[in-house]
């Protein structure tokens, strides 16, 4: 069995479980509840996992394998939808996209791409909604998340990094502003 932050292999080896630290999929897990949808950059066990919790979840994915291999293990509550990082994807049968999510998991690679979605959170998020931003110290994006946290409630934050090693365990939950 992989470890939670390793990927698993091969699809014998994905679980409906979220790469994320422990202390961090508890929490996620009470935010949860059965009528919400949940957008996620990134797909993997996390999509099976929240599957099994919310109504529906949107996945965008950037691997074209990778995509393929969770999309065949997804329930029918999962979209997956396989972005090619040009315009966003089109994420709604409508051109234009309501704020429509509940719950934004920005997870994703590769990882220069999250500081697009945190600039644009308000074109996804409902007012209210939660954003779940992974690996929040990375440097590819602090500007972003700086800028974000202007427009964002902070929630619970979890720093889960051993003191002196460089690593990116730190997960962050905002509410976002209401209108």
């Amino acid at each position: 069995m992989a470890e939670w932050w390793r990927p698993s292999p091969t699809s014998g080896d994905i679980l409906a479980k979220p790469w994320l630290h422990p202390d961090v999929t508890a929490y996620l897990e009470k935010l949860l509840s059965p009528d919400m949808t949940v957008l996620e950059h990134g797909s993997g066990g996390s999509t099976l996992w929240l599957a099994e919790r919310v109504k529906k979840v949107v996945a965008i994915e950037t691997k074209r394998e990778w995509h393929k291999l969770i999309a065949k293990l997804a329930p029918s509550n999962a979209r997956l939808i396989l972005w090619d990082r040009g315009n966003y994807p089109r994420l709604s049968p409508s051109a234009k996209l309501p704020r429509q999510f509940d719950l934004f998991l920005i997870d994703g690679e590769p990882v220069e791409d999250r500081a697009r979605f945190l600039m644009d959170v308000e074109r996804f998020v409902k007012p209210g909604g939660i954003v779940v931003l992974d690996n929040a110290n990375r440097p590819e994006y602090q500007i972003e998340r700086l800028k974000f946290m202007k427009k964002a409630e902070p929630v619970q934050f979890f720093n889960r990094n051993v003191p002196g090693r460089t690593s990116y365990l730190v997960t962050e939950f905002y509410r976002l502003e209401m209108e």
